[in-house]
């Protein structure tokens, strides 16, 4: 194994802590990579000041870079990166980054001058709000820096060849494109945690509808509430537990009725779910 193994940095905004379906991602391919035997660095913004700047976790080094109180959309400035991006890539054998990201052309340029191939996971393509012209730019720049690095790029990776047919940042460089299932870990279901969830969540014995995903605008989340009030047809409550770390929750209780297909009134409190 010894010959196999690989100095691997990968490159992405947010990680550990910070929870997204795409930190998460990448945390499991760094821990799985580590667990092989390979030498996995993470390099990322510090986007909380309390967060280590050096640190490892499960076999995985995280370096987190300085970022300015300054944001573009929902991305952060390391104005660090370029200089600690040339010193780790002089020293490591490749370098596995994760788009949309900011950074994605710059990462092509210093890969080029330090001889080391670049492997992307695309995590989907940047689609913003419509009707500002600020978004437009920014939807505009990043696909013009990801086309730059993906011409350059020794592989670039799919959630599912479905999806690389389909988006028009991978479409043009199907060539390269391996799909590759996302590495989700399932925990077993456990039943009597599930009657007591079901037994605080749902006092009035309603149906207690999951929902797996962020509530951004992009994930429609409002359009979503509006076309289960359409189909339900009657008055009700619909009590929305939107959970996230350590268990804290927000609930939003919904008092569903028609007008316009939306709901009219909501009651939002945070309380923990233990």
């Amino acid at each position: 194994m010894a010959h196999d193994r690989l100095k691997i940095l990968i490159s992405l905004l947010y990680y550990l802590p910070h929870r997204t379906g795409l930190s998460i991602h990448v945390q499991h391919v760094a821990e799985a990579l580590a667990a092989r035997g390979h030498e996995v660095t993470v390099l990322a913004a510090r986007h909380n000041i309390d967060l280590p700047r050096d640190e490892r976790i499960n076999g995985v080094r995280i370096v987190r870079l300085w970022t300015p109180p300054i944001h573009m959309s929902r991305g952060m400035i390391m104005p660090f990166f370029p200089f600690a991006l040339f010193a780790f890539m002089r020293r490591y054998d490749l370098i596995f980054i994760n788009t949309p990201m900011l950074e994605t052309a710059l990462v092509a340029v210093i890969a080029g001058m330090t001889g080391k191939p670049v492997v992307a996971t695309h995590h989907g393509d940047l689609v913003l709000p419509p009707g500002k012209l600020s978004n437009w730019l920014i939807e505009r720049i990043m696909l013009i820096f990801f086309n730059y690095m993906a011409k350059r790029a020794a592989g670039l990776i799919a959630y599912s060849q479905d999806y690389a047919d389909n988006s028009y940042y991978l479409k043009p460089f199907l060539d390269k494109v391996t799909p590759n299932y996302p590495p989700v870990k399932m925990p077993l279901p456990n039943p009597e945690r599930v009657r007591e969830l079901r037994a605080q969540w749902s006092h009035e014995g309603g149906p207690v509808i999951g929902y797996g995903g962020r509530f951004v605008a992009e994930k429609r989340p409002p359009s979503d509430h509006s076309h289960r009030h359409r189909r339900r047809r009657r008055r009700g409550r619909l009590v929305l537990h939107d959970v996230g770390e350590e268990g804290r929750a927000r609930c939003v209780a919904i008092d569903v009725g028609e007008r316009n297909g939306r709901a009219r009134s909501f009651r939002r409190s945070r309380r923990a779910v233990r």
